[in-house]
């Protein structure tokens, strides 16, 4: 299922590092599955969070690609973005 994560962190390496809290309205989550779900999961994640801002990542630019491509053709009812190092910069900003 979904777990909450929402501990505070600190900097590390810096002996007067403070406090970084995370913002109140701000909630992370993961998901652990089976590789083979992945996609099916995430797909129902984003169908049943349409009023919800997300941000995805994935391991690797072929991933976000593929993904992407996917759900584009899907159409889960939210607006998609892609963002990887491989593309050129005018299209990232």
């Amino acid at each position: 299922g979904l777990t909450a994560n929402s501990e505070k962190t600190t900097s590390e390496g810096d002996a007067s590092s403070k406090d970084l809290s995370m913002p109140k309205r701000l909630a992370q989550f993961y998901m652990e599955c089976n590789l083979a779900d992945k996609l099916d999961l995430l797909f129902s994640f984003m169908k049943s969070h349409q009023q919800t801002k997300s941000i995805i990542f994935f391991s690797s630019c072929k991933q976000v690609r593929f993904a992407y491509e996917a759900f584009k053709l899907l159409k889960p009812g939210v607006s998609l973005m892609e963002l990887h190092g491989r593309m050129k910069q005018e299209k990232r900003v």
